[in-house]
Parts: structure tokens; C-alpha cells; sequence
């Protein structure tokens, strides 16, 4: 006894535009086996009890199947995340257990009850909801626990809890509208965590037939709803993480008829979103080094995944280029800097991942503080398309580094995740944060709180009247070494109206920075429009013991030990000190309190100049200190610095070479 073919539901438009239908019903357990090439090796079996009618037989033949296949590679980032549990996977797993769940680190844990609903927003934020169906804050914690103690609780509660996710979220044209369960960002990080977790809890006993058959059902939901309906906006990151799912199913269950036309539209969507999205200096165009990361960490596991199953990824050679930029700008704790909506999120575990796949050393030692590879002999990395500048002293842990950022626009039409932060920076010497960007508190669109976090005036750069400038920044010049020891970065953003901002950053001796910061006239819109107002300099330590002191002009970490940093402030200068009012977010909805100060033309049209010099120290007191710009030419740049009895001179440097 055989059945008729289920005809699989089509879809037309996007939840992402004007019109989005659907027609048919989604695949339901019973028609699983129409969908199956049960001509394939080793499913023989399979295929003789679909033939005779026997469904419970054939699942349970199956099952077998899975448990025992070995001529498919499953994704690999799962033992390369780790597979020890850690105190905190005993929590997330054992409260999982409990229904109570924390998807969303901005709010503490939250009792579900009996009866999970997964759509539930206790906290007024969409983004619960949006974690909550994507499983990540307890799945992996479950499989780690399970591998470390045997324990079939923590493999039923992966089962039990994604039986219920399938069984109370259907596939409808209502759940794919963010931030619904069938959403595109949602379904691509279940098919991914799907893939990568299912062979853990394989052989369990938990892990039955009909539940089987649930899953593969659901999964060929989510493959069939993202090859149809793919998220259309090509510069998002939605498209690489729906897209990444996508392959990671169709790579890791070869046996559904599709299978190959998944691989091929995901493996395009994803060489498409490597041109598209990212940058030729290889950052991502959202232009926040935390999804940056995020993004470059999907493409090198889709290749990955994709070389291990005897195919090439067309888009293999772009995600070399995005690990350089990991490894290029980050802190010498191998974090990643906090610019537009990003944590320091830790580098390591992809840059050895990234090393293995590329055969790089420079990689490796990045990924193992110098254990093992090589450190490269550059020290100092211009991303210019994307507008990342670093300056480091060396490779070491307790270096001297600063990361500018000041580049273009947003490739993401919406620019979320990027801040109006042209200019700014952050800066570490002896494994301190020393000065900081703000980060981004909270996600909601609009929210007062967040639009506090993301204007300009909260970052280490100029404004005019506070408000929030352009981004339209460009590099006029770059040294990596002037052959004495010293780098060069010189930026300009056309800030406002009538008025542009420049600044140079001299990397003395790979210990000191002299900014030159200068309010120019645009000439192109100056008739039109003259820039006058309040031009500002702002400057934020990172939260910790300062001392500020405008009447002194003094402004300078106070840390009883280690290194610390004085922001000398030229006392002949025409402008005022200020102490004012900023915040710094550690995580999501929480913020502290971060020293800040501005400098403060005020009232006037530009030109304008500041002069300050950034000297991280270490001793009893600080060094006495001095700085200048050095002639009257501005397309040329020449500055001197004294630090106590030791005197520095750098250029000239032309401006536009």
C-alpha cells in the first residue's frame, strides 16, 4: 500500500514586501517518505517498508539509518564551540528543564509554566520573543551536559521541548513576519542549530522514531520556506543567516529530494551576500565588527561544512578577507572594539577555525595569544573602504592600541546597526581598557534610549551644536611606518553642512597619540549654507577612577596600579572644558556611568583647531607633557611632542597623498 504524493505548499512575494501568499499546506509527518530519494545507498530498507505500507516500520528504519551514516559530514562548529559543560550550560539546561528560560540576556530568567508559549513577551521587547524561537540560549547547553554525564534528562528535554516548538508553531503565512517563529532570521538559525545538534541526541533513547520523523518534517519545512521565499534585501544580514541554514540542511540531509536545489540557491544567496554585503577591504557593510564577526563566523562554517561534503563554496575566498579584518582591529585581548551595535565579542575560536581552513599562521597566533603560529611583522591595519584604522605597539597582550573608525555610509539601507560615530575611537595599553566607545544598551527601533547611545555626541569625535553629523567619512592618508617608528592615519567626514571634519592621528614610537583635529569649511555648501555653532570635541574614559578638572585642564585615568593615561589638553588653545554626562552599556539595558569631557568652541564658524595628545604612563605621576602643530600650511601636517625630557617630531605629512 502506497500513498499519493503530498503536493508541497508554494509560496509567492515575501513576508518582507507588499504581498507574501501561500498556497497549500506545509509537509506533514505522514507524506515525509514522498519527499525522501529512498533510491539513495543505504536506505534500501526504507524504501521496502514505504513500498509495502509499513510507515511505523520505515521511520523506525530510518532512525537506524541516521544513527548509523557515515557518508555525510555533519556541521562542525559544535565540537569546535566545545563540548565540555561549564557551570553555566548546568544552569541554562537544568532551569530549561523547569520551563524557565533566558533567551534574551537584557532580562533576567523567566517561569514559563507548564505550558511553554512561545510567542510570550513578558518583557515588552521583541527581541524575547524573536531569541526565544531560535532555542540558543539552552539547545547547546543540553547537548554539553548530555556528552559530559550520560544523563537522558538533558537529551529528553532536547527532544520534549523541540517536539513542542514544532507541534504549537505551524508553518503559516502569519508566523513569518518578524518577530514570528517562521520568520527568516529564526528559521536559519534553528535549520543551523537543528543540523549541527541532532547527531548528539541521535543515539538516545529519547530521540525515537516519530520524533524523527517530526523533525525531518519541520526541517523540510524550513528548507522548502527559504529556497521559495528567500529574504530579499541583499545587503542584510538576514540573508546570510536564513541562506547559511539553508545549506547547512541541505549539505547535512542529502536525502531529500531537493536537497541539491537548496545547496545550489543557498550557495548562490551566499557568494551574493559576500559581494553585496561586504566590503572590499573585507568588513562587513553594516559596518559594527560585532556582526561583522557574526556573519564572517556563518560563511567559514557553511565552507567548512561544504569542503568536509566534497564541494567547494564559490564565496570561500571573501571570508579569508573578513578573518583578516577580525584579526586586524582587534583589542589585544582578542575582542573585538565596541563600534556601532556590538559587544567585545571574543575573536579566538574563530580565528582558529579561520587558521585550520586557510593554513595561516598569523591567524593562529591570534587565536592562541602567541602560543603557537606566527605574529605577523605588520602592526599597523588600514581597512580603508570600511574605514577601520589600527595602531598597535606589537602583538603582545599588554600592547599599546587604538582603533579609528571613520568610513562610509552603511551599506544596510536601514543603517541599524551602525552609529553616527565617524571619527571616534577606543584605546588600551597594558591589557586596560583605558577609552571607550558607549555601545548600544538596547535594539528597539527609535527608542529614546538607544538614539542616546548611538549619536554622535556620545562618541570620542566632533560635533557641531550636538547634533548628529553625516556619515560620509574617507582616509586622505595613510603611513603603516615613516621609517622611524611612527604611523599615520589622516580621515575626514563632511560632518554638517558647511563644515567638515579632519582628523589626524600620529602613532609616536608606537606608545603616543597626537590628534589634530580640524572644523574646515566645506566649500561646497558653504555659501549656501554656513556652519555656526557650538564645535565640540568630546572624550570618554573608560568607566574607573579619573581625575578631570577643567579649571586645571587636566584630565587623566587614576588607577592606584598599572599603566594609565593622560589626555593632554593645549592650555593657549580658545576653547573650553566641560565636564558632561555619558554612558557605557556592558550588556543589553544595563549602562554605567563613563568619565567624559568636551572641548568647546564655542559659538564660532569654522576653521577651528584642537590639539590633544593621548599618554598612557606608568609610574607615580604623570609625565609633563607637551604637543604642537608645527607650521601654517593646511594640506601639510607636522607635529611635535614632549614627554617629559624626550622630544618627538613627526612629518611633514602631506594631506592628500
Amino acid at each position: 500500500m502506497t500513498s499519493t504524493p503530498q503536493i508541497p505548499f508554494t509560496l509567492s512575494g515575501s513576508p518582507y514586501r507588499d504581498h507574501f501568499e501561500m498556497t497549500g499546506a506545509p509537509l506533514e509527518p505522514a507524506a515525509l517518505f514522498d519527499v525522501l530519494d529512498l533510491t539513495q545507498p543505504g536506505l534500501e530498507t526504507v524504501g521496502a517498508a514505504v513500498k509495502a505500507g509499513e510507515r511505523a516500520q520505515a521511520a523506525q528504519a530510518l532512525l537506524e539509518y541516521f544513527r548509523t551514516r557515515r557518508s555525510v559530514a555533519w556541521p562542525a562548529w559544535v565540537g569546535r564551540a566545545g563540548l565540555a559543560a561549564t557551570n553555566e550550560d548546568f544552569v541554562a539546561a537544568d532551569n530549561a528543564l523547569r520551563h524557565i528560560f533566558r533567551p534574551y540576556s537584557a532580562f533576567p530568567a523567566t517561569d514559563y509554566g507548564p505550558e511553554i508559549d512561545w510567542d510570550w513577551d513578558p518583557h515588552g521587547d521583541i527581541e524575547w520573543p524573536a531569541h526565544m524561537h531560535r532555542m540558543a540560549s539552552w539547545d547547546l547547553s543540553a547537548a554539553r551536559c548530555y556528552l559530559q554525564t550520560g544523563d537522558e534528562r538533558y537529551a529528553v528535554l532536547w527532544v520534549d521541548l523541540t517536539r513542542d516548538w514544532i507541534r504549537k508553531n505551524p508553518l503559516t503565512p502569519e508566523r513569518c513576519y518578524f518577530p514570528k517563529s517562521w520568520d527568516a532570521i529564526q528559521v536559519g538559525i534553528r535549520a543551523t542549530r537543528w543540523s549541527a545538534l541532532l547527531p548528539y541526541f541521535l543515539p538516545s533513547p529519547a530521540c525515537d522514531a516519530p520524533f524523527l520523523v517530526a523533525l525531518l518534517t519541520s526541517i523540510y519545512n524550513h528548507a522548502r520556506k527559504s529556497w521559495l521565499s528567500p529574504y530579499p534585501n541583499q545587503t542584510d544580514n538576514f540573508l546570510v543567516i536564513e541562506a547559511a541554514g539553508l545549506a547547512d540542511i541541505a549539505l547535512s540531509f542529502p536525502e531529500f529530494l531537493d536537497a541539491a536545489q537548496w545547496r545550489s540557491a543557498a550557495f548562490a544567496q551566499l557568494d551574493t551576500a559576500m559581494r553585496t554585503q561586504v566590503l572590499p577591504d573585507g568588513m562587513h557593510g553594516e559596518l559594527s565588527p560585532g556582526y561583522h564577526l557574526y556573519c564572517a563566523s556563518l560563511f567559514l562554517n557553511v565552507a567548512d561544512h561544504a569542503t568536509r561534503n566534497g564541494y567547494a563554496a564559490p564565496f570561500v575566498a571573501g571570508v579569508e578577507r573578513m578573518a583578516e579584518v577580525v584579526m586586524g582591529i582587534a583589542t589585544p585581548q582578542r575582542r573585538l572594539p565596541v563600534v556601532g551595535d556590538g559587544y567585545p565579542s571574543d575573536t579566538r575560536a574563530f580565528l582558529r577555525d579561520a587558521a585550520q581552513s586557510f593554513h595561516r599562521a598569523d591567524f593562529l597566533a591570534a587565536a592562541t595569544d602567541g602560543a603557537q603560529g606566527q605574529w605577523p611583522a605588520r602592526c599597523n591595519l588600514a581597512f580603508a573602504h570600511s574605514g577601520f584604522y589600527a595602531f598597535r605597539s606589537d602583538w603582545s597582550a599588554d600592547a599599546v592600541w587604538m582603533c579609528l573608525h571613520c568610513g562610509p555610509a552603511s551599506v544596510q539601507p536601514s543603517a541599524f546597526h551602525s552609529q553616527f560615530d565617524n571619527g571616534t575611537f577606543e584605546l588600551m595599553a597594558g591589557g586596560r581598557y583605558l577609552m571607550r566607545d558607549p555601545g548600544v544598551y538596547c535594539y528597539a527601533k527609535g527608542d529614546p534610549r538607544r538614539e542616546a547611545f548611538r549619536r554622535t555626541a556620545t562618541h570620542q569625535t566632533l560635533t557641531l551644536n550636538s547634533a548628529n553629523s553625516r556619515r560620509a567619512g574617507r582616509l586622505l592618508h595613510w603611513a603603516e611606518d615613516d621609517g622611524g617608528g611612527n604611523a599615520v592615519a589622516i580621515v575626514q567626514n563632511d560632518a554638517y553642512p558647511g563644515l567638515i571634519h579632519r582628523r589626524a592621528a600620529f602613532f609616536i614610537q608606537r606608545r603616543y597619540v597626537v590628534l589634530i583635529d580640524d572644523a574646515l569649511v566645506d566649500d561646497n555648501t558653504a555659501n549656501d549654507t554656513p556652519a555656526q555653532g557650538d564645535i565640540d570635541l568630546h572624550f570618554q574614559f573608560a568607566p574607573g577612577p579619573v581625575v578631570i578638572d577643567p579649571s586645571a585642564r587636566i584630565a587623566r585615568t587614576a588607577y592606584a596600579d598599572g599603566v594609565n593615561l593622560l589626555v593632554w589638553i593645549d592650555p593657549r588653545a580658545p576653547a573650553t572644558m566641560e565636564i558632561e554626562e555619558a554612558w557605557f552599556s556592558p550588556e543589553h539595558n544595563q549602562k554605567e556611568p563613563m568619565p567624559a569631557f568636551r572641548l568647546r568652541h564655542a559659538n564660532t564658524r569654522p576653521p577651528a583647531r584642537f590639539v590633544t595628545a593621548l599618554i598612557p604612563w606608568q609610574a607615580d605621576a604623570p609625565p609633563h607633557v607637551t604637543a604642537e602643530a608645527i607650521g601654517a600650511d593646511a594640506q601639510t601636517l607636522r607635529v611635535r611632542l614632549t614627554v617629559d625630557a624626550a622630544i618627538y617630531e613627526v612629518g611633514p605629512v602631506n594631506v592628500n597623498d
